[in-house]
């Protein structure tokens, strides 16, 4: 060794221990920690004069900074502070044989714009009033089980202040298992990968949420397996309270799932709460054998729009709509097993269609929100197992907060199955017309346009089986026609190609119209009744010796449903017989009926032959003859 470079060493050695103003270090390369060509050193954190490096830094030196495009690792056993790692730059703890300790010195002694990698094979110690601390951008992984619990408690100023901006990475990248804090804990982003060449299935102590006297925060987004080389099942055991809050979005990968469920020892838990989207590719999933239902409902209450997309698997259990501002906006079918609940805000079906299994007519729950159904070309449906005979089903439709404007569908006989309903407003004058499912080019009636007297709205129905309902119609006042005339239901008919005439027995509310007896379904609207919208007689011959109101039999064509609208002068039995084109009587029944008007539905669904109808309807004192023609 040369007496010069001796002694630059000295001098380098007196700066380091003695009173003066510590060195500062920077990277100057990637590297390891203790190597002395790492680093530069210089008398100033500005660096203006670089001087020898004698030995590699440490809690002794001034400030360390790790620079942008560097990534030093480190590999012995170490005490630092005033560390900062610069945006772009990466320090590693890396899997050897070594202690990190964390010095509590002057200000942060941790301050991470760019990477940091917990990766060693020990827990971080920590002294006594030790910190650290992200930038906006900054970035933790953490590939070993070691406990995460420290770095929750060291954080300057408190966990909570963590910015959304930063990132958490679960990184699986040999057989150990990442671990995180689920109690009290706040995260920026928080992503979960797999750089293994197989499936991870991250369902072990430390791997997984598991809080129990609170539940983490996820400040910024939540992501499983959208980034990596395989995919990963995460799971989350919350049995704590309150949800777990997500701000941003939730997303999984294509190969990846989320799973929601108790905790094995406990009935708490309560799901996630979402104020972003939720995006799922691969699968969101739930435990079917759950003690509570909280742990299975995702509850959307963003302050902004948030969609539901993704052509993976969705599976969720309970579902809450709580949008004080913004829709919660449906990007494709969804299918939400036990309950929807509305308390607040619009849910948009947006073309797409919503869907509920369960039958219990409390399965679609409304507080203050609503379910918007607006296209045009009904793509927008919501679909409904019904099958509990004389309970009352409401479809929470609603244009805004202010005007609601439910459907209800009541099962009288049968078992509908599952029900399809679509509805839409029109402009003035009801245009466009629907062109999907049932495709509506008039607004006619006996020949005469009523696009002024008709609602400025449609609805479409369908059932998956046969039944007998009652539907109640609602609409807004301004969709509301500008007569006087009640108002009455009507059913287009596609084979025809003309709306129907009225069925009978109709009643109006305010805002809405009910009618029972419904066995077909398609697209109905509400039109004014007047003079030239009154149920049309049939013709008839008929022997009539005492004087009562004409008898109608409707519609006409029919299938298999014939309804009867007569008056009846006196109390009496009455006989309906139905002969076919030979003269064949093909179906025959009696009833007794006191003096009044009435409406008599038929099921004809049985009746063998279709065409030509010969319909008698009996009474003691005239017999009344119809043509009728079954489809």
């Amino acid at each position: 060794m040369s007496i010069g470079i001796f002694l630059c060493f000295l001098f380098c050695l007196f700066n380091r221990f003695s009173f003066a103003d510590p060195l500062y270090y920077r990277s100057a390369g990637s590297g390891f920690w203790d190597q002395r060509t790492t680093w530069e050193t210089s008398a100033d954190a500005g660096f203006s004069s670089l001087l020898p490096v004698a030995v590699a830094p440490d809690s002794s030196v001034g400030t360390i900074f790790i620079q942008a495009g560097d990534t030093v690792i480190i590999r012995d056993t170490l005490t630092i502070d005033e560390v900062i790692v610069e945006e772009g730059g990466v320090l590693v703890y890396g899997n050897y044989p070594s202690v990190l300790t964390i010095h509590n010195g002057q200000g942060t002694d941790l301050l991470v714009y760019g990477t940091f990698e917990d990766s060693g094979p020990e827990n971080l110690t920590w002294r006594l009033g030790a910190s650290w601390m992200f930038g906006s951008n900054g970035t933790m992984i953490r590939t070993r089980s070691t406990s995460a619990t420290a770095w929750r408690d060291h954080y300057e100023n408190g966990i909570a202040s963590i910015p959304a901006t930063s990132n958490w990475i679960l990184r699986k990248q040999n057989t150990d298992q990442p671990s995180l804090s689920s109690v009290s804990s706040y995260y920026g982003n928080l992503i979960v990968e797999n750089f293994t060449a197989s499936f991870w299935n991250a369902n072990v102590v430390g791997s997984k949420i598991t809080g129990i006297s609170s539940a983490p925060v996820i400040k910024g987004n939540f992501e499983i397996g959208t980034g990596g080389l395989n995919g990963v099942k995460f799971y989350s055991q919350n049995s704590a309270v309150n949800r777990i809050a997500v701000k941003g979005n939730v997303s999984i990968g294509a190969t990846s799932e989320l799973r929601l469920e108790d905790a094995p020892t406990t009935s708490g838990a309560s799901g996630l709460e979402i104020g972003g989207d939720l995006v799922v590719h691969g699968t969101l999933s739930y435990d079917p054998v759950e003690v509570t239902d909280q742990n299975r409902m995702i509850r959307f209450s963003g302050t902004n729009d948030q969609y539901i997309s993704g052509e993976g698997n969705i599976s969720i259990y309970n579902l809450t709509n709580h949008k004080t501002s913004g829709n919660l906006i449906l990007n494709r079918a969804l299918t939400v097993d036990h309950i929807i609940t509305l308390e607040e805000g619009a849910f948009m079906l947006h073309q797409n269609t919503l869907s509920l299994p369960n039958s219990a007519t409390n399965a679609l729950s409304r507080i203050n929100g609503w379910i918007v159904s607006e296209t045009s070309d009904q793509a927008s449906t919501l679909t409904w197992k019904i099958d509990i005979i004389g309970m009352i089903y409401e479809f929470p439709f609603g244009k805004n907060k202010q005007q609601y404007i439910p459907f209800r569908f009541s099962l009288q006989q049968g078992n509908a199955g599952v029900v399809k309903v679509s509805t839409y407003a029109t402009s003035v004058a009801n245009l466009p017309l629907p062109v999907f499912p049932v495709f509506i080019n008039n607004l006619d009636v006996n020949g005469s346009d009523y696009a002024l007297h008709t609602v400025d709205r449609f609805w479409y129905i369908d059932c998956e089986a046969g039944c007998t309902a009652t539907l109640e119609f609602s609409y807004s006042t301004d969709e509301r026609p500008s007569g006087s005339s009640p108002l009455q239901a009507r059913r287009f008919n596609t084979l025809t190609n003309l709306w129907e005439d009225p069925l009978c027995c109709q009643t109006q509310n305010a805002q809405s119209v009910k009618i029972p007896n419904v066995t077909a379904f398609a697209e109905w609207t509400l039109m004014e009744e007047n003079d030239a919208l009154q149920i049309r007689e049939q013709q008839s011959s008929s022997v009539v010796l005492n004087r009562h109101e004409p008898t109608s039999l409707y519609p006409s064509p029919f299938s298999d449903e014939l309804f009867i609208r007569y008056e009846q002068p006196c109390d009496s039995e009455l006989w309906i017989e139905i002969e076919n084109q030979l003269g064949r009587k093909i179906f025959t029944r009696s009833w007794y009926s006191k003096k009044g008007s009435y409406c008599l539905p038929l099921d004809l669904s049985t009746l063998p032959e279709k065409g030509l109808m010969i319909v008698k309807l009996i009474r003691n004192d005239s017999i009344e003859t119809f043509k009728l023609v079954r489809e």
